[in-house]
């Protein structure tokens, strides 16, 4: 339940070297604490035209009161293999049920963890989640990438994905 003493106006979410900072810190810590995985950030870039390169995305609504936007993670379809089959810790060959599902479920423990720090930290507000898995042939006509983007590259062992911020006011 919101405080009393909360701002009556939620603060901008800029798409920024200090988001792009945040995101990616808390993203390493947080695949190597809880997946054992070394990871470290490459360097962000802010695009208004952005054409997604990967073939497994998870994509989270962000949803505030001032602020709609797009938190989506992308993976290479080895990658994505390569990291579910690390979790599971068992040998994954194709994109199955399960690997859309783990992505899924990997991308909401990612958002939440942002999420986190961006309400408790920053002041913003925004709301739990359900992650839309989907391939990147489902992409045809879509809007989930029309607006400013924050793209954070992520690398670890096997390879790099994505994490994109759009914002859409």
């Amino acid at each position: 339940m919101p405080s009393a003493a909360r701002k009556l106006s939620t603060p901008v979410l800029a798409l920024n070297p200090q988001l792009a900072e945040l995101l990616g810190e808390k993203i390493r810590v947080l695949f190597e604490s809880t997946f054992d995985i070394d990871t470290n950030v490459g360097q962000f870039r802010i695009e208004s035209v952005h054409e997604p390169k990967g073939d497994i995305y998870a994509c989270l609504k962000m949803v505030q009161k001032e602020v709609e936007g797009t938190f989506i993670i992308s993976f290479t379809e080895g990658l994505a293999i390569d990291l579910v089959s690390n979790v599971y810790r068992q040998k994954i060959s194709e994109v199955n049920d399960l690997v859309k599902d783990a992505i899924g479920e990997i991308s909401n423990i990612v958002y939440a963890s942002v999420k986190s720090v961006l309400n408790e930290g920053i002041g913003h507000d925004f709301q739990l989640a359900i992650p839309e898995v989907f391939l990147k042939g489902d992409l045809t006509n879509d809007t989930r990438f029309v607006g400013r983007t924050l793209i954070v590259p992520i690398n670890i062992k096997g390879g790099t994905f994505e994490v994109f911020v759009t914002i859409k006011r």
